[in-house]
């Protein structure tokens, strides 16, 4: 991100105040979540819906998207003004040259074995954006791992990534499920600036990766499930599938595309990676089921930057 952007996104964000209400919600959000127990055994496909960056981490996602800065009428929003930054890297650590360690994408929210012998996790995904005279965000994956048509054909023999929106309001219509409107695919999404509050509250925006077995993975998951198994054990079997899940995701690039008010448009591409230190911190976590914030097992370059 370049010096400008970055001081911008400053200037903007000095003026955000969390709404007392809010900041009520996000305490209680956090205080529940902390009683919750985290070893979740067998669930299935599309069985969980958005608990990946946990109740604080989903709030603040919430507001971060309220916050997307609305054209400039005092400076008339013309094509100088245009510009915007993906929140998740703005406040990341800094890795290095365009590199940080960033919230972007978070832990696990569900995972578990399909029957033909596959695994799958999903996670959420914070595409907050802040910025000037932004009409709407598209956001699209990138690679050769990226599956047109969501979940594969069974047997799945390769690796595959997809975006997909689960219906939060599971007890208005049909199965529970719809997908929101605006041209979407499993490979790219489009939220219109005003529709961001109503997207968030209506959709849980999410990554899936599927991937074939192996034997380390079919042993973790027989001694997980064990009678006789430890907390210790499922925690190793969690941390294993993240773990080749994100060997998946580093292959995949996120394209971010900002629409402006004017009709002009800016991308910005980022390339994700594990941590260095991904398996210490990820087995850490699984194995401390009282931890309310989810830490950030990923780091993302801002491509041509």
């Amino acid at each position: 991100m370049n010096k400008q952007t970055l001081d911008q996104f400053r200037a903007h964000a000095r003026d955000v105040r969390l709404p007392e209400g809010v900041r009520r919600s996000v305490l209680a959000e956090a205080t529940a979540e902390k009683g919750r127990d985290s070893r979740r055994r067998g669930i299935t496909r599309r069985a969980a819906v958005g608990v990946g960056l946990g109740a604080l981490g989903a709030a603040a996602a919430l507001l971060a998207l309220s916050i997307v800065t609305r054209p400039d009428e005092r400076r008339g929003g013309g094509a100088a003004d245009n510009w915007f930054a993906l929140r998740a890297y703005a406040e990341g650590t800094s890795q290095g040259s365009d590199t940080v360690l960033s919230s972007f994408i978070g832990t696990a929210s569900s995972m578990g074995g399909g029957d033909d012998g596959s695994w799958y996790t999903t996670r959420s995904i914070d595409l907050a954006c802040t910025g000037s005279n932004i009409a709407s965000v598209t956001c699209a994956l990138e690679g050769d791992r990226v599956s047109a048509v969501g979940q594969p054909d069974d047997p799945v023999t390769e690796p595959w990534v997809w975006l997909d929106a689960l219906y939060n309001h599971r007890d208005r219509i049909g199965q529970g499920e719809a997908l929101p409107s605006g041209g979407d695919s499993f490979t790219s999404f489009t939220v219109a600036f005003d529709d961001l509050a109503a997207d968030e509250e209506d959709f849980s925006r999410q990554i899936w990766v599927t991937f074939p077995t192996d034997d380390e993975i079919e042993a973790a998951s027989t001694r997980a499930h064990a009678d006789d198994s430890t907390d210790e054990d499922y925690a190793r079997y969690q941390a294993l599938l993240e773990r080749r899940s994100a060997g998946v995701l580093a292959g995949v690039t996120f394209s971010l595309t900002a629409t402006f008010a004017d009709g002009s448009t800016l991308t910005k591409r980022y390339g994700i990676a594990p941590r260095d230190d991904f398996d210490e911190v990820c087995l850490a976590h699984y194995e401390n089921p009282e931890a309310t914030i989810d830490p950030q097992l990923f780091v993302i370059t801002e491509l041509d930057a």
